[in-house]
């Protein structure tokens, strides 16, 4: 005979587990969205929704925006890979493969260690990503020297290492040459491809690929797809400043947020 305990304690356990995977699931529809229409956004979006709520662990997360990102970003090219800047992306991409097991590390080393730091960190890098969506650069008059991509890249795979989410640093210095939008859209995608592929072989060797992290991504999947899909259908007719602006917004307050939550947590446990 089954007990009214057991009946409540199922009931709050499931109740328990709807909230973050809704809160997973609409980051996750929003990110993919943003970045179809702008060519970036989807693991700054993913990771500042999460982490503001606290509901999943920070490497768990950048694991599973990493496989997302591989659905993203094949819908998102397709038919369009013609406007690929390839020399622009062998850059970005060199310097990025150089730091991203950097990034890695330091993201196990603070998530072992020292939680809170991690969280500010995180926070202050989305507040300065949210930035770069809506204070889009002047264009430069001539292509930046080669180097200064691969340095850009570095900066870029430092992040994406970190948090998957290296689009703001190359977004920042892509949308400073002067291309056209479709082709810095097209080889920021292109370059996303790279972090996160690297990446998940990285945490794939180093045996960081727990069952949450293929349970989130099946789940998130389709909401990926369709998010990418819808962005595709409005990227002619809908008005990319508003998207941006309307981002950054969210973004900043997300952001601003998790600071100050991490540092309100730092001064509880410095006092005591």
């Amino acid at each position: 005979m089954e007990t009214p305990t057991c009946r409540c304690l199922s009931e709050y356990t499931v109740a328990v587990e709807i909230w973050p995977v809704s809160v997973f699931l609409a980051a996750v529809f929003l990110g993919s969205y943003v970045q179809g229409i702008t060519g970036f956004a989807l693991g700054v979006v993913v990771m500042a929704i999460v982490a503001a709520a606290r509901v999943y662990d920070v490497t768990v997360m950048a694991a599973v925006i990493s496989f997302l990102a591989f659905v993203n970003v094949g819908i998102a090219l397709y038919g369009r890979i013609k406007d690929v800047d390839w020399g622009l992306w062998l850059s970005l991409s060199v310097g990025q493969i150089m730091l991203i097991g950097v990034g890695v590390w330091l993201l196990d080393l603070l998530s072992s260690n020292a939680v809170n730091v991690l969280y500010l960190i995180l926070g202050a890098f989305i507040v300065a990503g949210s930035a770069s969506m809506v204070l889009r650069p002047k264009t430069r008059s001539k292509r930046s020297p080669v180097w200064t991509s691969v340095a850009a890249g570095a900066g870029g795979g430092l992040i994406g290492g970190m948090f998957a989410a290296s689009g703001p640093v190359i977004g920042w210095f892509a949308y400073r040459q002067p291309l056209p939008v479709a082709t810095v859209r097209a080889t920021l995608l292109a370059g996303y491809l790279v972090t996160t592929s690297t990446r998940s072989l990285l945490v794939g060797f180093g045996g960081g690929l727990s069952e949450i992290v293929w349970q989130l991504t099946a789940l998130g999947l389709p909401v990926v797809a369709l998010g990418t899909w819808l962005a595709r259908r409005h990227t002619a007719s809908i008005e990319e400043g508003n998207v941006r602006r309307t981002a950054f917004a969210t973004l900043m307050l997300l952001g601003i947020g998790i600071i100050a939550s991490a540092v309100f947590t730092l001064t509880q446990t410095w006092r005591v």
